[in-house]
């Protein structure tokens, strides 16, 4: 979601910002300032926080039903802070009030794991091979290097969260290094990275996991992945691992060089 701020003594000046941990389609309904560079904000779905450092989000975190939020739909504008730091919202059901102080986030920190592979849109299990001759030797998590021909050029990686207090709302950033970038994000609903003809070349895969609360494991879980050039790119040196690794017809047609 995108949030537009604007600085009190320069109402001319705006900045935008985006909330990648608030549900999208969502509608704000007010912000205000709750001290220590900390903001809430109230949408049609919620209500949530986050920290604004020098332009740039820390910690956005959303509250709804599932998280002991009565309210669900608060009205335009209806928030008041009063003397004693206590925030008031306004909403079609009546008022919620809340100390910022006292909504402690959760420390955990989850990690991440790899939990699957698939090839053409199509799960690989650990020790099997494909009908085309794809071998996945082990899971994503025991593996050392996963090796692809040119022929295997459509791949999804799956991940996950080893978190399961709200496991729908922990939120994730991957990359494949070498390829990406950036940092890509997604919430529980988008665990699953897809890549599609890859150049040959080596590359590292790297997701993170955060909890409900926003809070990141910075240590990411990782995956070397190699794509082996097709024959006619290939030295000498390289045809005797392309067949091997292949196991297709022009894999096989390799192993005679």
């Amino acid at each position: 979601m995108i949030c537009t701020l604007c600085k009190p003594a320069d109402s001319a000046r705006f900045r935008k910002i985006e909330l990648r941990n608030f549900p999208r389609a969502s509608h704000y309904e007010a912000v205000i300032p709750a001290g220590n560079r900390q903001y809430w904000v109230s949408t049609q779905k919620g209500i949530g926080c986050f920290y604004l450092e020098d332009g740039i989000v820390r910690n956005a975190v959303f509250y709804e039903s599932r998280n002991g939020l009565r309210e669900r739909n608060f009205n335009s504008g209806a928030v008041l802070r009063l003397s004693d730091g206590q925030l008031i919202f306004g909403g079609s059901s009546g008022l919620t009030s809340l100390f910022p102080g006292q909504v402690k986030p959760d420390p955990y920190e989850p990690a991440a794991v790899l939990t699957g592979f698939r090839l053409f849109n199509r799960p690989v299990l650990a020790g099997t091979t494909t009908a085309d001759g794809f071998q996945l030797e082990k899971s994503l998590s025991s593996l050392e290097e996963l090796v692809l021909t040119h022929l295997d050029n459509v791949i999804s990686i799956e991940f996950s969260a080893l978190h399961f207090s709200c496991p729908e709302q922990n939120y994730f950033a991957w990359k494949l290094d070498g390829f990406d970038p950036d940092w890509n994000y997604g919430d529980a609903s988008q665990r699953l990275a897809h890549y599609t003809n890859l150049p040959a070349g080596n590359y590292t895969f790297l997701v993170k996991a955060a909890n409900s609360d926003g809070i990141w494991n910075q240590e990411p879980a990782r995956l070397k992945i190699r794509v082996l050039p097709p024959w006619w790119r290939s030295s000498a040196k390289n045809k005797k691992q392309i067949g091997f690794k292949g196991s297709r017809n022009v894999g096989k047609l390799m192993q005679l060089f």
